[in-house]
């Protein structure tokens, strides 16, 4: 939960700076998003034939392949629809996943630890989100990005483009390795 939320709040604050300041047309957030959030829908109802451990590696792909261009809108949606399927197994499995790991904790300890499963995956969320933003925030600040300004500085650039590009494969590497 705490990669998957990195993840999330990554994707989704970072795109719009992405679109806004690299592709120079922040009104391709809404066609990107909705790209990769179609493919995740999709990849659901998929799920069997999609384990997490093959999500992972679609959405490494995809991310590597953008790296080719990533400046092409083309491939940014490419890219999007094959994180959207990288992502489905764990956006599906999220929530259902935890009562089945409850119900065998039960069957093979005699323990039922509802309370605990329900607070780690909360807290991983929380801190998936609070740590992730202020790195985020913290970095973009470093780079001397001013969201008042049209134009931003070299180094704003460079740090959207690495939160946008690299950190991503990162995470999906890590989800790959807990998966496997």
């Amino acid at each position: 939960m705490l990669f998957y939320t990195v993840y999330q709040i990554i994707i989704g604050t970072d795109l719009t700076y992405y679109c806004q300041y690299v592709l120079g047309n922040v009104n391709l957030v809404t066609p990107l998003s909705a790209s990769e959030k179609i493919a995740t829908i999709v990849g659901i109802a998929m799920i069997p034939k999609l384990l997490p451990k093959y999500g992972c590696l679609l959405g490494i792909a995809g991310q590597l392949i953008f790296l080719l261009n990533a400046t092409s809108v083309s491939l940014g949606m490419l890219t999007c629809i094959m994180r959207g399927f990288g992502i489905a197994p764990f956006y599906g499995v999220q929530y259902s996943l935890p009562s089945d790991a409850i119900e065998y904790g039960q069957w093979k300890t005699g323990y039922r630890i509802e309370g605990l499963m329900f607070s780690s995956m909360s807290m991983g969320q929380k801190a998936g989100s609070g740590f992730t933003s202020a790195i985020m925030g913290a970095v973009l600040s470093w780079a001397a990005f001013d969201g008042l300004k049209e134009v931003q500085p070299a180094s704003a650039i460079r740090a959207i483009s690495v939160f946008y590009l690299y950190v991503p494969i990162a995470i999906w590497a890590v989800m790959f390795l807990l998966a496997a």
